[in-house]
């Protein structure tokens, strides 16, 4: 799983969203193509976002049964039950121009 989180108040990143969103670039007003806006808004992210990934182990068992009686008339019943959890095993965030590094807060 991953998790990403860009500055909106610095106005590089928030023309690229404006323009992706809207596809009219917020300085001129103009048309912007949706695959540059695209390009940039990605750009931006790469090169300014906080990105995280988390790893988890994760576990689901489903347990049911099922029965029916016939003497004349057909009786029956079914019932379940589900569950299923997830343990996280590692984190790390990503620092622009160094790469990801581990949280070392994390309990895996």
């Amino acid at each position: 799983m991953a998790g990403r989180e860009l500055d909106l108040t610095k106005p590089e990143n928030r023309d690229a969203a404006l323009a992706f969103v809207r596809g009219i670039n917020p300085l001129t007003g103009d048309p912007v193509s949706g695959a540059i806006a695209a390009r940039d808004l990605i750009r931006r992210i790469d090169e300014d976002a906080k990105l995280d990934v988390r790893t988890y182990r994760t576990n689901s068992f489903d347990v049911g049964a099922n029965a029916s009686v016939g003497l004349g008339v057909e009786f029956g019943f079914e019932g379940g039950y589900k569950s299923g959890g997830a343990q996280l095993t590692g984190a790390s965030y990503r620092v622009p121009g160094v790469g990801f590094v581990p949280w070392t807060r994390c309990g895996g």
